[in-house]
């Protein structure tokens, strides 16, 4: 019977630190429980902001893809007004020279 009662004595021991310990995991769990949730929240609002600035990018792309294509169209203008204008200074060329062999 004393044995029993010594037994009965540290199983209640063990029992109550287990129980202890039982008490703080769940502090710990509900506390983990509540910062996995605020991440979830922060998780959530970067994906949205995420979202909203990919569709600013792509706008941005499709506008700078079209100015880009006018660029370049006006950049052939240019050349081709650059080699219109050189074939006018050469024939103005002539001229000047044609006019100062008739004077």
């Amino acid at each position: 019977l004393n044995r029993n009662i010594k037994l009965l004595n540290r199983n209640m021991k063990l029992l109550n630190r287990n129980m202890k310990l039982l008490k703080r995991n769940i502090k710990l769990l509900n506390r983990n429980i509540k910062l996995l949730n605020r991440n979830i929240k922060l998780l959530n609002r970067n994906i949205k902001l995420l979202n909203r600035n990919m569709k600013k990018l792509n706008r941005n792309m499709k506008l700078l893809n079209r100015n880009t294509k006018s660029f370049n169209t006006n950049m052939k203008l240019v050349n081709r007004n650059i080699k219109l204008l050189n074939r006018n200074i050469k024939l103005l060329n002539r001229n000047i020279k044609l006019l100062n062999r008739n004077m």
